[in-house]
């Protein structure tokens, strides 16, 4: 069901003349899975840091 929403958001984004971009975390391979299977594809990559108080 989610290809399906996913899709027909895609397709009333595009009919309106919006691009549509997305934004999700690249360890998240059932994300990413979904979003190939619908056309996108990966035009950039960021590797996030986390923060660590090393004077704990």
């Amino acid at each position: 069901m989610g290809r399906i929403a996913l899709r027909q958001v895609i397709w009333n984004e595009y009919k309106s003349g919006y691009a549509v971009l997305l934004d999700v975390e690249s360890k998240n391979s059932n994300a990413l899975k979904l979003y190939e299977s619908c056309g996108f594809q990966t035009f950039q990559a960021q590797d996030y840091y986390t923060y660590t108080n090393s004077k704990g």
